[in-house]
């Protein structure tokens, strides 16, 4: 039977990370600050027992396919598959036993601010085709900057779309609406009630979906814009590049 370890992950200026081998799940990302020493700025848990029976994907490696997949169906070469149902009557973040809850193995060599973990994720895994191989890097740098690095290899074709879920507070504590967010993209998905893209890429112009210049997260989330009242918030996706 296989156990829950802890990796941490440190770099020169005392900051922490803590990855889980259950789910890839960071539980904490501890950045130094002047006043305040080590602040934790991931939402988590305080015990490891929690994180079996999470279902907000705290922090995990969400997949083999992260968001919804409209009545846990597609087509692939002429063939339908069917995956489970776990949100209603779709498919959320690769099923009730995606990769978050599936335990990664730790690749050496690894490093005291770097760790290479690997998943194989046989044919069949979830309703998904083909055997899946996804190695995952995390490297923790010297000006407190973590980067998650991932590639994958199937052997035959098949769908595949990963997510870190981490929950952000960078003040550590208290309400994250003064906090500033900026992405750099012009278009995003509109979403039905059931937050299943429309399949349509609208312009971010003159909406609360518009974060081109960096601005505080209430000017969005306190809108009157239906979209951001069906969900509660922020849920969508931001289109990047061209066509």
């Amino acid at each position: 039977m296989k156990t829950i370890q802890t990796y941490i992950l440190r770099n020169a200026q005392g900051a922490r990370v803590s990855i889980l081998n259950l789910g890839a799940i960071i539980t904490e990302l501890c950045i130094p600050s002047r006043k305040r020493g080590l602040i934790n700025t991931l939402l988590g848990y305080n015990d490891l027992d929690s994180y079996l029976t999470d279902e907000m994907f705290h922090g995990a490696i969400a997949g083999r396919y992260c968001n919804r997949i409209a009545g846990g169906h597609f087509e692939l070469n002429g063939q339908r598959i069917q995956l489970p149902l776990n949100n209603g009557n779709n498919h959320l973040h690769g099923g009730p036993e995606g990769f978050n809850r599936q335990f990664w193995e730790k690749v050496e060599p690894s490093a005291s601010n770097h760790l290479h973990l690997r998943l194989i994720s046989a044919d069949g895994d979830q309703g998904y085709p083909g055997t899946v191989t996804v190695d995952l890097h995390y490297a923790l740098s010297d000006d407190n900057r973590l980067s998650i690095r991932w590639s994958a290899s199937s052997d035959r074709d098949t769908v595949f779309n990963l997510t870190s879920h981490g929950y952000f507070n960078l003040a550590g504590s208290g309400d994250i609406r003064d906090h500033q967010l900026q992405i750099p993209a012009d278009r995003y998905t509109p979403l039905k009630k059931n937050q299943i893209p429309l399949g349509t890429l609208d312009s971010v112009t003159s909406t609360p979906f518009d974060f081109r210049q960096a601005r505080p997260l209430h000017t969005s989330i306190d809108s009157e814009h239906p979209e951001v009242h069906a969900v509660g918030g922020l849920d969508h996706n931001w289109a990047f590049g061209g066509e």
